[in-house]
């Protein structure tokens, strides 16, 4: 059975559709044009009205919410899938930094695949360490505790528990040992991304010819631009080949230097991510077993931090539209934000045939949300996933 979504703005990797339609068949999308191309065919019909149509979203690096992170528990990246769609996300990559979380994320890729877990599709694992520069963060020690030196033996091992999943490593790739990963990720197809890096500007471009073509969260716990010393932020604006991630939760980021990374790489090389850890929790207090975590006014940070400071924050609590909201707000189109939080990441981790976009071909998810960026209803492979109480898919039956 199908259906045929149609609503008043359609958003395309390159524009709006006005009065848009898609057709939606065993969970694919079959065909896109104008409700009046689709006028009279015999298939349900689900009026968005004048909320927007937009591609689900895909979350290319995101730790967990609630407190609770893949590093803890397959528990919780399954609590992850069940919570994302109702913020319009449909995919994501489970972002681990240890071996222990890349297991918990693996077998909840298995559980999924045997349908055992609901919700946002698990597309992956995205590996943000082991191989990372300590932090040295006063009175959060425990966040570098789980930091392993680069090496092959304990590369291979963390591959093998990846099963075929990971999609992305990210690594201090001015570590000694870090070349030889890098190749050996690159020989195996997994995305290699600078992380949590002291490296110079140097250091990145020696990093590049050993097959680094991506950097975790710019800005954000790394080297910055100085005009003696560009840093890895430097040599990421600069290098048209490298793709790179930004937090616009109006956090994480000013918006000036938001604004500065778009207008060095555009909306094709940067995906918007959350980065999320706390999402769906109030202010308070809390304890991941590895540090303790202040969140206030919807900032989470290491408990008595500075969340001015460098490297005190502790991932994010604000969902993706939160983000689209943020870019938009400083006058780029409403298409080219959505882009960001759904093709540019596919396309960055080799899923863009799949999703990404509201194409023909491609998986039947979508996020529908308001004028003022407020999630409407999220559909995941054709089937609804989750829809606010007026939502017009309330009131419709396949």
């Amino acid at each position: 059975m199908g259906c045929i979504l149609t609503a008043k703005r359609l958003l395309l990797p390159d524009g709006e559709l006005e009065h848009g339609a898609a057709l939606v068949q065993n969970g694919r999308i079959s065909a896109v044009g104008t409700a009046e191309e689709f006028h009279g065919a015999d298939f349900p019909l689900l009026d968005c009205g004048e909320h927007i149509l937009s591609p689900g979203f895909f979350d290319l690096h995101i730790h967990g919410c609630m407190g609770r992170v893949a590093d803890e528990s397959e528990e919780a990246v399954n609590l992850l899938a069940g919570y994302l769609p109702r913020t319009g996300t449909t995919s994501f990559l489970a972002t681990a930094m240890t071996a222990r979380g890349c297991k918990h994320a693996s077998s909840a890729i298995a559980a999924q695949r045997a349908g055992k877990v609901p919700g946002a599709v698990i597309r992956g694992i995205y590996m943000e360490g082991p191989f990372l520069s300590p932090r040295k963060l006063a009175g959060a020690e425990g966040a570098d505790q789980d930091i392993v030196a680069p090496s092959l033996l304990a590369l291979e091992e963390i591959l093998a528990i990846g099963d075929g999943n990971i999609r992305v490593m990210g690594l201090g790739v001015e570590l000694d040992g870090a070349s030889e990963i890098m190749r050996a990720l690159k020989s195996r197809g997994i995305v290699v991304s600078a992380a949590h890096t002291r490296a110079e500007y140097a250091d990145i471009l020696a990093a590049k010819a050993n097959g680094m073509t991506h950097a975790t969260h710019l800005y954000n716990v790394m080297s910055g631009l100085h005009h003696r010393r560009p840093g890895v932020v430097g040599a990421v604006l600069t290098c048209d080949d490298i793709t790179t991630e930004l937090i616009c939760d109006g956090v994480h980021l000013h918006p000036a230097a938001i604004e500065v990374a778009l207008r060095c790489k555009g909306s094709d090389r940067i995906a918007m991510i959350t980065d999320m850890t706390l999402g769906g929790l109030p202010d308070g207090e809390y304890d991941n077993g590895t540090v303790q975590i202040e969140v206030r006014d919807n900032i989470a940070c290491f408990k008595g931090a500075n969340p001015e400071a460098d490297h005190a924050l502790a991932g994010s609590t604000r969902p993706m539209l939160s983000g689209v909201k943020t870019v938009v707000s400083l006058g780029y189109p409403l298409f080219e934000a959505v882009k960001m939080a759904s093709l540019t990441p596919a396309r960055i981790a080799g899923l863009d045939a799949e999703i990404g976009s509201i194409q023909a071909g491609k998986s039947a998810d979508f996020a529908v949300f308001d004028e003022a960026f407020s999630p409407v209803f999220t559909m995941i492979r054709g089937e609804i996933a989750f829809q606010r109480d007026d939502s017009p898919s309330q009131n419709w039956r396949a």
